[in-house]
C-alpha cells in the first residue's frame, strides 16, 4: 500500500486506486493518512473486498482534510 495524497495511490496486487474528493475545502492535512489506514482496516475486517475498502478508506482520509486535527472531520458510518 502506498498513498499519494490527491493522486490516490497503489496497492499490490491490484494497481492504482483513486483519491476521494474532500466534502469541503481543505483546512488541515494532519491525520488524513491515519484516517485512511483506519478506514481500510475497518472495511477489510468487516469483510469488504479490496476495492470497496479502498473506497471507504479514501473517503475517510478526504473527510479529515476538512477540519482541524484528526478527529473533527471524520465520517459517520
Amino acid at each position: 500500500m502506498r498513498t499519494e495524497g490527491a493522486s490516490g495511490g497503489t496497492v499490490a496486487p491490484g494497481g492504482r486506486f483513486a483519491a476521494a474528493e474532500p466534502p469541503g475545502p481543505t483546512v488541515d492535512t494532519y491525520g488524513a493518512g491515519d484516517a485512511f489506514a483506519a478506514g481500510l482496516t475497518f472495511a477489510l475486517a468487516s469483510g469488504h473486498g479490496m476495492a470497496a475498502a479502498l473506497g471507504l478508506a479514501a473517503r475517510c482520509g478526504a473527510a479529515v482534510l476538512t477540519a482541524r486535527g484528526p478527529y473533527d472531520g471524520q465520517i459517520a458510518l
